[in-house]
């Protein structure tokens, strides 16, 4: 039960703060001021770069277990995410993890482009951010024109012949 309302705790912690952060960046990409209340002059949802968090892998299913103390968040964007964007976000969440909560964490980046928020309190919880987009999905319509007469007409030898020589 322990384990569990850690994790509970340092994903929530983790995604308050990114809101933080989105809004954040939102103010510096508009230039508006942000009011008292939090709330942004003028700033439509289309003007933000982050567009929401989504809970992946096992935490998202339900299924940890105990000593799982590693889980994993995805930041969905409005473009395509680039390493200076990483960098951006990995800059202001230090910064707004204070104004959530009084816990302490660590903010790092892994060797595979992802933000660490790492929590200083036992039981030790590793929250892994991604950053991804819908701009990084290939369009299917041209996979699909191109691979249907292939398809046709094709043994499944003859086919993957073609798609390794069409590869390389």
């Amino acid at each position: 039960e322990e384990e569990l309302l850690a994790v509970q705790k340092a994903v929530s912690h983790s995604e308050r703060a990114l809101k933080l952060v989105s809004d954040v960046l939102a103010e510096e990409n508009s230039g508006s001021p942000v009011h008292a209340g939090g709330e942004h002059s003028g700033g439509s949802p289309s003007a933000r770069v982050l567009k929401g968090v989504m809970r992946v892998g096992l935490l998202a299913k339900g299924l940890l277990l105990r000593g799982d103390r590693k889980v994993r968040l995805t930041l969905l964007c409005s473009q395509k995410p680039t390493r200076a964007l990483l960098q951006r976000i990995s800059e202001h969440l230090p910064q707004q993890l204070p104004m959530v909560t009084e816990d302490k964490y660590e903010v790092s980046s892994d060797s595979e482009d992802n933000i660490i928020i790492s929590s200083c309190e036992e039981p030790g919880m590793r929250v892994s951010v991604s950053v991804t987009s819908p701009l990084m999905r290939e369009d299917p319509s041209m996979e699909q024109g191109a691979a249907r007469p292939v398809f046709q007409t094709c043994h499944s030898r003859t086919f993957f012949t073609i798609v390794l020589s069409n590869i390389l």
